[in-house]
């Protein structure tokens, strides 16, 4: 068992991927390849997350208040560890 992300090998990571990969299959959809696609989901979900009863009871304990909405970070991955 894996208490960080760290912790995850390659194959552990694979079965993550393919893990995520049925989840879009049990709701009729396949997993989008391109990147693009990929982006304006993510996006597009944490914008939808903003007024969910979960999101907005977190605001409420941690006296969160006069925020119009929320963000997202964008970052472009580098390849290789050299």
């Amino acid at each position: 068992n894996a208490s960080n992300d760290v912790d995850l090998g390659v194959a552990d990571l694979k079965k993550l991927c393919e893990e995520y990969k049925k989840v879009y299959l049990e709701q009729g959809k396949k997993f989008p390849s391109d990147p693009y696609e990929q982006l304006h989901a993510c996006v597009k979900a944490v914008f939808g997350s903003w007024m969910t009863p979960r999101a907005v009871k977190y605001r409420e304990i941690n006296n969160v208040k006069s925020l119009l909405g929320t963000a997202t970070n964008i970052q472009t991955m580098v390849f290789g560890n050299t």
